[in-house]
């Protein structure tokens, strides 16, 4: 299985200018007044325990395949994200890596919500100590992740998203089914750049980092 993890190149999917449009679904807008320039979004580990309750079956890996990512300003509309089908080891990325589920151009303003839409075709399992690998199963096919953070237009940058996968992880006794019930949240997001400094550089500023992750 190959997982699309930061070591590798990253696929830039990008609309094509502000106000463009991409390929949508039913319950997404993929249409936007203002966008941000290029924002990376990412999946890592928390950088510390964060409200998760104690892990009970150790687990070797903790796999999921987004499909896309939808974020939503301020009770609007969800938007879909021309972001790549990315399968994803949770328990492979670390404090110091990451996996891209690709850059973007989201909406400009204040987002209060993100959601990883999964492929219910998988792959999705887990791996448990003995080796023994499990179907996972994720409610409503979906993880929702709040927002609370506010991109100017044209701003360049990243949103990243931290998953605790072992404490997210259960078992069912009514069903014996591993269940995804995600402890995520947002880590960071950090933009910076204005369409005045897009301009400047013949609409192709630089992707501008904060703190890496």
């Amino acid at each position: 299985m190959q997982f699309h993890l930061v070591h590798g190149s990253l696929a830039c999917l990008l609309l094509a200018a502000c106000g463009g449009t991409g390929g949508g679904s039913i319950g997404t807008s993929t249409t936007a007044s203002a966008l941000t320039g290029a924002i990376d979004v990412r999946v890592t580990e928390p950088a510390d325990d964060f409200d998760a309750p104690p892990a009970t079956l150790a687990l070797t890996q903790v796999v999921v395949t987004i499909d896309r990512v939808d974020v939503r300003v301020e009770d609007g509309p969800w938007t879909a994200l021309p972001t790549m089908r990315t399968t994803v080891d949770l328990m492979a990325v670390r404090a110091a890596s990451f996996a891209s589920l690709g850059i973007a151009q989201l909406p400009a303003g204040d987002v209060d919500s993100l959601r990883l839409d999964v492929d219910p075709a998988g792959p999705n399992y887990v791996v448990t100590a003995d080796l023994a690998r499990h179907p996972l199963a994720v409610p409503s096919d979906a993880i929702r992740v709040v927002g609370d953070f506010d991109f100017d237009a044209c701003a360049t940058g990243h949103v990243t998203i931290a998953f605790a996968a072992h404490e997210s992880t259960a078992i069912d006794t009514t069903t014996s089914t591993w269940v995804l019930r995600p402890v995520v949240r947002i880590e960071e997001a950090t933009a910076a750049g204005t369409c005045a400094d897009d301009a400047e550089h013949g609409g192709h500023a630089g992707l501008h980092h904060g703190q890496e992750k």
